[in-house]
Parts: C-alpha cells; sequence; structure tokens
C-alpha cells in the first residue's frame, strides 16, 4: 500500500509538471516561429518574453500542486474546494501586487517621457533628438552584440541622456555662440543634473545612470564630468556618445546647417580613437552601410510622426 500511494503521488506530481512543460514549450515554440518569420532572433524573443516570467512559472507550480492537493484531502474545512480558495488568497494577492507595481512604473516612465518632451519643447532644434539618439544606439549596441535587455537599457538611457538640461537657465542653452566660462561650466553640469534629477527612480529605471553620467566622456580623456578615458568609460555611454554626435551632426542648429549623412559619417569615423571607442565606431558604421530608418533625420521624421 505504502509503495502504490508513492507512486500515486509521483503520477501527480508528474501529470502538471508535463502538461505545464507542454504549455510553456508550444508557446515558446509558436513565438519562435513568428520571430523567425519576422527576422527576429530567437535569443531576443525569449529574453523579451518568457526571461521575465521564468521565476512565475517556476513558482506557481509547487502552488498549483498544494491547490490541488487541498482540494482532494483538505485540512482545514471539510469541502476541498473551500481549502483550495484559502490557498490561492496569497497567489491573488501577489496578482494584485505585481499589477500595481506594473502601473506604478509605467506612471514613472510616463514622467520620464513628460520631461523629455518639456526639455525639447524649450528648444524646437533638438524636436526628437532623444528619440532618433535612441534609436542610433540601440542599434549599435544590437550590432556589438548586447543582449536585448542591454540594448534596451541603452535605448532608454539615450532617451534620458540630456534630461539634465532642465536645469540649465534658457538664455545659456539656447545661446548660439560665444558663452562665457560659466555658461560652459552650466552646460557641462547637465550631466550631474541629469543623475540628482533621476536619481529617486532608480529602482524604476535602472541601469540608466551610467549613459546620463558619462556620455560626453572621450575615449581620450578630454571629456567631461569626470575626465575618464578609453575603457573607464561605460560601454554604455561610448555607445550613446557615438549616436548622440550623429544626431547632432545630422540635425539643423540655429548657428549652422546640419551634415550630410555621409559628411557626418566622415567625421565619426575621423574621430575614432581621440573622441570616440573605435570599436563602437566599426559597429555604427557596419549599421549605417544598411541603410536604417535613422541615416537621414528628414525620413526618420516622416516615419515618427506618421
Amino acid at each position: 500500500m505504502r509503495y502504490s500511494g508513492q507512486v500515486c503521488t509521483a503520477n501527480q506530481v508528474a501529470g502538471p509538471l508535463a502538461g505545464g512543460a507542454v504549455y510553456f514549450l508550444t508557446n515558446l515554440g509558436a513565438l519562435t516561429l513568428l520571430g523567425v518569420g519576422l527576422g527576429k532572433p530567437p535569443a531576443s524573443l525569449w529574453s523579451e518574453n518568457f526571461r521575465a516570467f521564468l521565476p512565475s512559472y517556476l513558482g506557481l507550480f509547487p502552488v498549483s500542486l498544494t491547490v490541488s492537493a487541498l482540494y482532494r484531502h483538505p485540512l482545514v474545512t471539510p469541502w476541498g474546494g473551500a481549502d483550495a480558495l484559502i490557498a490561492l488568497f496569497p497567489v491573488v494577492y501577489v496578482y494584485f501586487l505585481w499589477v500595481h507595481q506594473v502601473r506604478l512604473a509605467n506612471a514613472m516612465r510616463n514622467i520620464v517621457e513628460v520631461s523629455v518632451r518639456y526639455l525639447e519643447a524649450k528648444d524646437p532644434y533638438t524636436a526628437y533628438h532623444s528619440e532618433r539618439v535612441a534609436a542610433i544606439a540601440g542599434d549599435i549596441a544590437l550590432e556589438m552584440g548586447l543582449p536585448p535587455d542591454q540594448a534596451r537599457t541603452v535605448e532608454l538611457g539615450a532617451r534620458l541622456h540630456d534630461i539634465g538640461k532642465v536645469k540649465v537657465p534658457d538664455p545659456v542653452l539656447k545661446k548660439e555662440r560665444g558663452l562665457s566660462k560659466e555658461e560652459w561650466d552650466a552646460i557641462a553640469k547637465h550631466p550631474l543634473y541629469g543623475v540628482e534629477l533621476l536619481r529617486p527612480l532608480e529602482s524604476f529605471l535602472g541601469e540608466v545612470f551610467p549613459v546620463v553620467l558619462y556620455h560626453h566622456e572621450r575615449w581620450d580623456g578630454r571629456g567631461y564630468p569626470e575626465g575618464k578615458a578609453g575603457y573607464e568609460i561605460p560601454l554604455t555611454a561610448r555607445i550613446v556618445a557615438v549616436a548622440d554626435a550623429y544626431e547632432a551632426m545630422t540635425s539643423d542648429r540655429p548657428y549652422r546647417r546640419a551634415k550630410s549623412p555621409e559628411e557626418a559619417l566622415k567625421e565619426i569615423q575621423d574621430l575614432a580613437g581621440t573622441q570616440f571607442d573605435p570599436r563602437v565606431v566599426e559597429a555604427f558604421i557596419r549599421v549605417w552601410e544598411k541603410n536604417p530608418v535613422w541615416k537621414k533625420k528628414n525620413e526618420y521624421l516622416k516615419t515618427t510622426l506618421a
């Protein structure tokens, strides 16, 4: 009898486990086929759609076994259904807590989005600057082999890289040329201002702070705010530095006309090893040659505003 009970228990575990595995693999297989049809690599699809939910899959399995066991053999009430409902209360609580956290995270991102829009509204010449820098930086990150989640961090950091300029006075920010030392110092502090502004949101934004703080550092150590050089500069910031420079060069400013994509590419190439990480520049060139939508700003804006 004891042996028979053990077999029964093993079967009770194996059944739900097999069912869960089939459900998971079916979803993963269907999504992989869809992604292959759209030209997305399976690893990217896994990271974007399943990686974050793996703890939930694993954590809910023993809960489901507990609920099933209590339904068959109630311990608290005479009816198994009541015991099962009691066991489900913590799951329901965790679900609503998760929903609340998702809404809070979305609210934080909306606040950040509004802040970026406010910054760009202060200077019409920088409209959609952050969005385009994010598009360029994300493509470079993927070209360099960064995992999709890290590439998304690069994109988010790129969107926020200039957020500290909201603390720079408008007359200084919009001045076309001839900045005094005090005015230049005020602008050069915007990476520090950005980190200061975003610090309360750190738990929601992830590892964006190196991008915000170091995107104006140079490969040769002559950048700001800390004068870091070479590999001292985080890779995410080195990527955004190239994307930021290309976007700025191919955009009109009050004091100059935009460079052509070819002219901007040539300048980026010339500055490899001095201002920019050569490896990042190489990746940028490879992506640029694929004729991405961000290559020409006018074309990018047509796509963005469509």
